[in-house]
C-alpha cells in the first residue's frame, strides 16, 4: 500500500519551532464538512477518552454508564478518576447477534441523578454496531440528564451505509464523539485521534486543543493519508471482503460460531483446544478468560494468504479432534462483563 509513498519531511524550522498550525485539522474539516471548532485533535482516541471521563469526576452526582462487555480501558479510566459507573447489558441472540437491552438502559438512566451515556459503537470485543436509529434514542435518553460519549474508533469496516459525522454532530444532542486514525489508516504509532462535538460540549468534557500543538510529523502523515483516502477505502472493502469470508466458513463448521461484525475483527464461539492450535502454528488470536465469552477467540481480519493458511489449520484442527456441537443456549443470554483488553 504504501510502498510508493514518499514519507513527509520536516524542514530544520519545522522540528525546531512549535507548529504554526495543523494541515490535519483543515482535511478532516473539509473532509466530514465539519466546521473545525467542532474538531479538536488528540494523541489518539485514548488521550480523548481519558480527558472526558475525567472530566466526569467533577460533574456533581454524575453517574457513567458503560456498556458490558466493553473495552478493559474505559474501566480502567473510571477507576483511576474514581468515577461512579454503572453497566449496561448486550444480550447474546441465537443467531449470532448481539443486541442492547434498551428497557433496562432506560431504567438505569431514570434511576441516575445525572448520566454521562458511554456508547461504543462499533463494540470491542464484541464487533457488533449499534443501529444510528437506537444510537439516537439513547442518546436522546441520555441528554434529558446529561451527555453521551460516542466511541467511534472503528468506524468505516460496516460494509454498508453510515451515518456521517456531519449529520451525527447536527442530529446528535450533547454528545462527544470520538475517532482514531489507528484502525482504518493503519497508523496506531503515530497516536492520531480527534474528538467531534460543538464547542459547548466539548468545554464541559474539558476538551481543549494542545496549547503548543499537534505533532508536527504525524499532522503531515495523517494529512497525506485522507488525501490518498481512495486507498484506504480499497483496503478496507478488502477487509470487509476477508472478515465475510471467514464469517461464512466458520457459520459452516460444526463447532463454530462468528457474530455479525461491523470492525476489522471477527468474535468467534470455538471448540477447547482451537486458540491453541492456531497459536502453535504461528496465528495469534485473542482469548478471554471469563466465562461467558471465555469460548470465543477474537481474531484480526489478515491478507488473504493468511486467511487460507486459518482456513487449512482449522481443516486440520477439524480432523484430528473431535468436534462437539455449541451447547444449546436460551434464546437471549445476558453478557454479564466488566471488560476486555484490546
Amino acid at each position: 500500500m504504501l510502498r510508493d509513498y514518499a514519507f513527509p519531511k520536516l524542514t530544520a524550522r519545522e522540528i525546531c519551532q512549535y507548529p504554526a498550525g495543523s494541515e490535519l485539522m483543515q482535511k478532516l474539516s473539509a473532509f466530514h464538512q465539519v466546521d473545525p471548532e467542532n474538531l479538536c485533535l488528540c494523541n489518539g482516541a485514548e488521550q480523548a477518552l481519558k480527558v472526558a471521563i475525567g472530566a466526569v469526576s467533577n460533574m456533581k452526582d454524575a453517574t457513567l454508564l458503560m456498556p458490558s462487555p466493553t473495552w478493559e480501558h474505559y474501566w480502567k479510566l473510571a477507576t483511576a478518576f474514581g468515577v461512579r459507573t454503572v453497566p449496561y447489558h448486550y444480550e447474546e441472540t441465537k443467531n449470532g447477534l448481539f443486541e442492547l437491552n434498551m428497557h433496562c438502559l432506560e431504567d438505569k438512566i431514570d434511576k441516575a441523578k445525572r448520566v454521562v451515556l458511554l456508547i461504543a459503537s462499533p463494540s470491542n470485543p464484541l464487533g457488533c454496531r449499534t443501529d444510528d436509529k437506537t444510537i439516537h434514542k439513547m442518546v436522546e435518553m441520555a441528554a434529558e440528564k446529561g451527555y453521551s460519549i460516542i466511541d467511534q474508533t472503528y468506524a468505516g469496516f460496516s460494509g454498508g451505509e453510515e451515518e456521517t459525522l456531519a449529520s451525527c454532530l447536527n442530529t446528535l444532542p450533547k454528545a462527544l464523539i470520538t475517532r482514531s486514525l489507528s484502525k482504518y489508516y493503519g497508523m496506531a504509532g503515530l497516536r492520531v485521534g480527534f474528538v467531534a462535538a460543538t464547542p459547548e460540549t466539548q468545554k464541559a468534557f474539558s476538551i481543549f486543543g494542545d496549547y503548543l500543538g499537534f505533532n508536527s510529523f504525524a499532522d503531515k502523515f495523517a494529512a497525506e493519508c485522507l488525501d490518498r483516502h481512495i486507498e484506504f477505502e480499497e483496503i478496507a472493502n478488502k477487509t470487509v471482503q476477508g472478515r465475510e469470508r471467514l464469517s461464512s466458513y466458520y457459520s459452516s463448521l460444526l463447532g463454530f460460531m462468528p457474530f455479525k461484525s461491523a470492525t476489522n475483527f471477527l468474535l468467534v464461539r470455538v471448540p477447547e483446544g482451537y486458540a491453541e492450535h492456531l497459536s502453535r502454528n504461528g496465528i495469534k488470536v485473542r482469548t478471554f478468560s471469563d466465562e461467558t465469552i471465555g469460548d470465543c477467540v477474537r481474531i484480526t481480519i489478515p491478507p488473504k494468504t493468511i486467511i487460507e493458511r486459518i482456513e487449512n489449520l482449522t481443516d486440520i484442527f477439524c480432523s484430528s479432534v473431535e468436534i462437539k456441537p455449541q451447547t444449546p443456549r436460551n434464546a437471549s443470554r445476558r453478557i454479564n462483563v466488566i471488560g476486555y483488553s484490546s
